[in-house]
């Protein structure tokens, strides 16, 4: 609707009665008359101002519960203020559409909306839907920009509560409608937040592609923003999730900022950082369980470490940690089938997480007899040692099992850390003999290339092309990429 072309229009009508008022200027914004709209809100200027606040407080018999009436009716008012701030210059009755919420009706929900996201931090999310879901009742009733600011939070709330209670599918539509309510209610920030809240729940139903375009979006938010860190970051996200995000990938953070591998700038900065991204969120209960976990295995609670990490199991069917945190208990126990399935479970979670290849296969190994029970459990413990200690039990493991690769790559790598360089790359090429899974092989390979200075590029190419540990790997590959190695 063009206001401007009713700044020549004809002379409204004078009405008295404000609910008759209001009925004339709704007619005009329905017929998209800015003409008929223009000239009722001259004639009748005083009268509206004295009850627009009225008419921001409907009577319920007349708005009804119907959502599409509620929009209706915001819209209507949405365009009386519109109205008055072009035609007539006068911004008050968008300044009331805007007022703080503490000044309107909302003030007196603040207490039940902090209600629920307490019980959402304590992850009592099937409460927090309740509570949230009565709220936004309520708000559903009043219009405004208020009105649509707090149901946009409201509803994206709720959709964060179907979220994290698998339903994933519904979150997905109350995200789509808070976004609608944020936009409509100029909320920048809420916009922004919901449109990740949109893509997570995109990624999590494996419609990364779909999810594509929003993250595009968002970036373009952030770019429009002036925050280009985040712009650049979901570009790249974009980027991935269009061509088929993988279940697990790497990623580097430098300088405070996250890369993605074939984006990251050369020359490498000093602190440089090898991420494992998954193509799904973690699910909060699933941490807490997580966490709750790794408590009792620190005070070698051991059953109950596998219960909650079956409870995580459950609230999360995506994530591989409790699969992997199992495997390892089993192991250490001698239920090496149990060790399997659970390594199996982890690699088919996320290909490549953490060590779970060359654990898997050492697993593997000890079944069949070929190394002693109690090697897993040593390999976990040595890595928490001094160097110097490190290296000694390191050397008196490879000199009794030199077949096992795991110990001349942990001498390797004490031995490096001590400052004795020779060793170490000695040490690397002793447990490339015997190295059978991709997985330490790979280590072993990067190792010995990055030993040198400058350094190998023989090495590091045999690494960047196995399918083996993907941090060494991408550790390989941006070596190579710096140029600096011979």
């Amino acid at each position: 609707m063009n206001i401007l072309k009713s700044l020549f229009g004809k002379p409204g009508e004078v009405i008295g009665d404000p609910e008759r008022l209001r009925d004339r200027l709704f007619g005009a914004v329905a017929r998209d008359d800015p003409n008929d709209l223009a000239a009722l809100c001259r004639a009748n200027r005083d009268a509206i101002r004295r009850a627009y606040a009225v008419w921001l407080k409907p009577k319920p018999e007349f708005i009804g519960s119907d959502p599409r009436r509620v929009d209706w009716y915001g819209q209507n008012l949405l365009a009386i203020g519109r109205c008055f701030a072009q035609v007539l210059d006068d911004r008050s009755l968008l300044q009331q559409l805007q007022r703080p919420a503490e000044q309107g009706p909302f003030g007196a929900w603040d207490s039940e909306f902090r209600e629920s996201a307490e019980m959402m931090r304590a992850h009592q999310y099937e409460d927090a839907l309740t509570r949230l879901s009565d709220l936004r009742s309520k708000i559903r009733s009043f219009v405004g920009f208020d009105a649509k600011r707090w149901e946009g939070v409201v509803a994206g709330h709720i959709g964060s509560c179907l979220m994290q209670t698998l339903r994933a599918d519904e979150a997905l539509a109350c995200f789509e409608e808070s976004i609608k309510l944020c936009e409509e209610a100029q909320d920048e920030d809420g916009v922004r937040a919901e449109l990740s809240n949109r893509i997570e729940a995109l990624r999590w139903l494996d419609r990364h592609r779909e999810a594509a375009p929003w993250a595009a979006k968002l970036a373009g938010l952030y770019e429009s923003s002036g925050n280009t860190v985040e712009a650049a970051r979901y570009l790249a996200r974009a980027r991935i999730m269009a061509a088929g995000e993988p279940l697990l990938r790497t990623t580097v953070a430098m300088d405070g900022r996250v890369y993605e591998e074939d984006e990251t700038p050369i020359p490498l900065a000093e602190n440089v950082q090898i991420l494992l991204e998954r193509n799904r969120i973690t699910l909060e209960r699933c941490t807490a369980h997580l966490n709750e976990g790794g408590k009792h295995v620190s005070k070698d609670r051991y059953d109950q470490a596998l219960t909650s990490f079956a409870r995580a199991m459950q609230f999360d069917p995506y994530e591989p940690r409790p699969h992997y945190e199992s495997a390892v208990i089993h192991s250490w126990h001698g239920r090496y089938e149990q060790a399997i399935r659970s390594y199996q479970e982890t690699e088919r979670l996320a290909p490549g997480w953490f060590l779970v290849r060359s654990e898997l296969w050492l697993v593997r190994q000890v079944a069949a007899g070929r190394f002693r029970g109690e090697v897993p459990r040593m390999l976990s413990l040595l890595e928490h040692q001094p160097p110097e200690q490190a290296a000694q039990i390191a050397q008196a493991m490879a000199d009794r099992t030199p077949d096992l690769p795991q110990a001349w790559l942990m001498l390797g790598e004490a031995l490096q850390r001590i400052g004795r360089r020779a060793d170490a790359a000695s040490a690397y090429r002793k447990g490339l003999t015997c190295a059978e899974d991709p997985d330490v092989r790979t280590r072993l390979l990067t190792y010995l290339g990055a030993s040198e200075h400058p350094p190998r590029r023989a090495e590091l190419e045999q690494a960047a092309a196995l399918n083996g540990h993907l941090v060494s790997g991408a550790v390989a590959r941006l070596l190579l990429r710096s140029g600096k190695s011979v």
